[in-house]
C-alpha cells in the first residue's frame, strides 16, 4: 500500500486493478511486459513457484507464458504501475520506484 500512498501524495488518482478479480488477458500481459522493457517471464513471481515450474516457464515463449499467467494471476509480479500517457510501466519494489513513471 505504500505505493498508493506515494501516488496520492503526488496528487495522482490511480486506477487500481484487482488482478485476481480483473485478470489481465494474455495480450495485456505482453503489452505490460513491453512497457516494462521485460520479457513476460520476468514478470512472474518466481519466488512463489517451484523450481520445476520455473524451468518449464523459462522454456516457453512469451505468448505461452502470458497465457499461463492469465490463468494463474497470483503469480504476476506486483505492484505494477502503468503510465499510459508515457507508455511506461514499473514494478514498484521498492515502492519508491513508482516515481520513475510519473
Amino acid at each position: 500500500m505504500k505505493t498508493l500512498e506515494i501516488l496520492r501524495k503526488k496528487k495522482k488518482k490511480p486506477k487500481v486493478i484487482h488482478y485476481l478479480i480483473e485478470t489481465p488477458k494474455d495480450f495485456e500481459l505482453i503489452r505490460i511486459a513491453n512497457m516494462l522493457n521485460k520479457k513476460v517471464s520476468e514478470i512472474v513471481r518466481v519466488k512463489d513457484i517451484s523450481i520445476e515450474r520455473e524451468r518449464l516457464l523459462l522454456s516457453m515463449d512469451n505468448y505461452s507464458i502470458s497465457r499461463w499467467l492469465s490463468d494463474n494471476p497470483k503469480y504476476i509480479e506486483r505492484p505494477i504501475v502503468i503510465n499510459h500517457k508515457k507508455n511506461k510501466a514499473v514494478i514498484c519494489r521498492p515502492p519508491e520506484k513508482v516515481l520513475e513513471v510519473l
